[in-house]
C-alpha cells in the first residue's frame, strides 16, 4: 500500500533514527451474507438519500478501494483476510430490495442473491530507478484484466474475470480466464491465485538486462494466475488498496538465475543456481519470482570482512566468511522499476579457522 505522507527522521535517546508513514484510512459499507463471521465485501457507496423505505436493489460503486474476503475466492485462506482492488467504478445488485443498516452494513438473507461487476483501475507506475537496478522490470509490460464480477448467495459463488497479456523478458504471452480450475490459496506468498490459462506452453527468457541478477533459459508452463495479495485488515477502517494484483506463470525447472558475487567452489567461474517449481509474477513496476525449490550445489560466495594489524612487519590474514548452499533452499526475488533489487536466500556459513 502507498502511503500518504512521511514524516521524520526522530531520533530517540540512543540515536536511533525513526520515520512515520500515514495511510488514508477509507469509510465503507460492509456486505455480509446473513448469518456469516466475516463481511464477504467493504466497499464505498453512492447513497441516494431520499426516502426509500424498501430499500434498492441497485447501489452504484464510486472511483476507489474494494476488499474482498479471501474466503470467497478460496475456502483455504484464513477467514480474516481480505484482497484489495482499486476500482474505476462499479455497481453491486441484489434479486430484491435491501437497505444499508444504521451501521453501514447490507445483509443478505437467505434466498436473495447480490451480483458485483468492478471496472478496475490499473496502477500506474511512474517514478524509475536513477541507475540500471529495476530495468527489467522497467522493460516489462503487462495489462491486468479491466473488469471483474461475481454473484454470491448462501449455496453458492460464481466469478467471471476478463483476458490480461504482459511482455516479460522480451516473451509476449496472452492469458485468458479459465473457470474449469478452481481458485486456490497460496500460503506461501499469501495470495489468492484466479485460474488463467497462456497461449504458450514455455516460460522463455529472451533477453535480461539487470546488472545485479541474471535470469535465463526456458520452462514448461504448469500453471498461470491472476494473483490477488491478502492481507488482515481492520474491517471498519480499512486503508486504501494497491493495485490490482499480479499475473504469475508456475513453472516446472528449466530456468537458471545468477547474482553478483556467485561463484563456483573454486571462487573462480561465475556460479549458477536452478530453479524448480517456481512462479513468476508480474505487476506494474515489479517482478518477483520465488521458489521453494532452488539449488546451487557448487555455489559459493566469499565476503572479506577484515584485516587484523600485521604483526611484526608480517601481514595478517583478511577474516572472511564462505556462504554455501544447501541442495535445496528458498529464493524469492524481487525487481522494482523505481527502487532496487532483492534477493532472499536461505545459505549455510563457514568460518574460517
Amino acid at each position: 500500500m502507498d502511503y500518504v505522507e512521511t514524516i521524520g527522521p526522530f531520533l530517540n535517546k540512543d540515536g536511533r533514527r525513526f520515520w512515520f508513514d500515514f495511510y488514508r484510512v477509507i469509510p465503507v459499507v460492509q456486505v455480509w451474507l446473513q448469518g456469516a463471521s466475516n463481511p464477504f465485501l467493504l466497499l464505498p457507496l453512492e447513497i441516494n438519500n431520499r426516502l426509500n423505505i424498501i430499500g434498492p436493489t441497485r447501489y452504484k460503486i464510486p472511483k476507489g478501494s474494494v476488499w474482498i474476503n479471501a474466503d470467497l475466492f478460496a475456502s483455504a485462506s484464513p477467514d480474516n483476510l481480505y484482497c484489495g482492488l482499486t476500482v474505476k467504478d462499479g455497481d453491486i445488485n441484489f434479486t430484491a430490495p435491501l437497505s444499508i443498516t444504521a451501521d453501514n452494513k447490507l445483509i443478505v438473507p437467505v434466498g436473495m442473491e447480490a451480483s458485483v461487476t468492478l471496472a478496475l483501475e490499473h496502477k500506474r507506475i511512474t517514478d524509475e530507478s536513477p541507475d540500471d537496478n529495476g530495468i527489467d522490470a522497467k522493460q516489462a509490460s503487462i495489462k491486468l484484466p479491466r473488469t471483474f464480477s461475481f454473484s454470491i448467495n448462501h449455496t453458492g459463488k460464481a466469478i467471471t474475470a476478463v483476458d490480461s497479456k504482459w511482455n516479460l523478458y522480451g516473451q509476449a504471452i496472452n492469458f485468458s480466464f479459465d473457470n474449469t480450475k478452481p481458485m486456490r490459496w497460496v500460503p506461501e506468498l499469501n495470495r489468492i491465485a484466479i485460474p488463467y490459462k497462456t497461449d504458450v506452453t514455455e516460460l522463455e527468457i529472451a533477453q535480461c538486462n539487470s546488472p545485479v541478477c541474471t535470469i535465463s533459459g526456458k520452462a514448461p508452463v504448469a500453471d498461470a494466475a491472476w494473483v490477488l495479495s491478502a492481507t488482515a485488515i481492520n474491517i471498519n477502517a480499512p486503508l486504501e488498496a494497491d493495485g490490482i494484483g499480479a499475473m504469475a506463470v508456475g513453472v516446472v525447472e528449466g530456468l537458471e538465475v545468477s547474482w553478483l558475487g556467485l561463484k563456483d567452489t573454486n571462487l573462480f567461474e561465475k556460479g549458477i543456481a536452478q530453479l524448480k517449481n517456481a512462479m513468476v509474477m508480474l505487476m506494474p513496476g515489479r517482478i518477483n519470482i520465488a521458489t521453494l525449490f532452488a539449488s546451487a550445489p557448487t555455489g559459493k560466495q566469499r565476503y572479506n570482512l577484515w584485516q587484523e594489524p600485521a604483526v611484526d612487519g608480517v601481514e595478517m590474514p583478511v577474516q572472511y566468511i564462505d556462504l554455501f548452499y544447501t541442495k535445496q533452499f528458498f529464493f524469492f526475488y524481487d525487481s522494482l522499476q523505481k527502487k532496487a533489487q532483492k534477493q532472499y536466500l536461505h545459505r549455510q556459513i563457514v568460518l574460517p579457522v
